[in-house]
């Protein structure tokens, strides 16, 4: 009874930080939706104020979605980093039992660290390549993948099975869309 009761209480410790987690990633997801990614972005780079400044007062639809979905890779990398580290936390707290330390308030205490380590690891990322991101032009790289698409649409009248493939896969036409 009390093994499970101590599996909750760590259990405790990790769904309050998933929650946190989970509602910073739907503001995320609203900020998208809602076309507010930029006070997104104010809120989560408040001590980057020299990144702030480059961000222009209103971003396209497509660079906010850009963003968002960027914002949202980051996060889901730093939670999945972050349930392996807790993991490891858990498995090696139960040994501090032996140098009488409450196990539980080992983990509290040093999950904590983790989390507060995780927003500053998000907001660091965020500062680092959100300014890379505002400068793609994303007209170009539409342009190319509707050229990219066209030639695989209208393939030629004849072309030969050892010739190379209309798509510029650079493969043989029998190896690609001939096969």
């Amino acid at each position: 009874f009390d093994l499970r009761r101590h599996l909750l209480d760590f259990d405790d410790v990790l769904n309050k930080q998933r929650s946190a987690i989970y509602i910073k990633r739907s503001k995320i997801l609203e900020a998208a939706e809602n076309k507010t990614i930029k006070s997104f972005l104010e809120e989560v780079l408040l001590d980057h104020k020299k990144v702030l400044s480059k961000i222009p007062a209103k971003l396209e639809p497509d660079h906010a979605l850009l963003i968002s979905q960027h914002l949202v890779r980051i996060m889901d990398t730093l939670w999945l980093e972050h349930l392996e580290n807790l993991e490891a936390l858990r498995q090696s707290v139960n040994i501090r039992a032996y140098a009488q330390h409450d196990p539980l308030v080992e983990y509290r205490r040093e999950a904590s660290q983790l989390y507060t380590e995780l927003n500053s690891n998000f907001e660091n990322l965020v500062a680092k390549t959100i300014l890379p991101l505002l400068e793609i032009d994303l007209s170009k790289i539409q342009a190319q993948v509707a050229a990219a698409v066209r030639p695989a649409q209208n393939p030629p009248k004849k072309i030969g099975r050892n010739d190379p493939c209309y798509c510029g896969s650079g493969k043989k036409f029998k190896r690609c869309h001939g096969g």
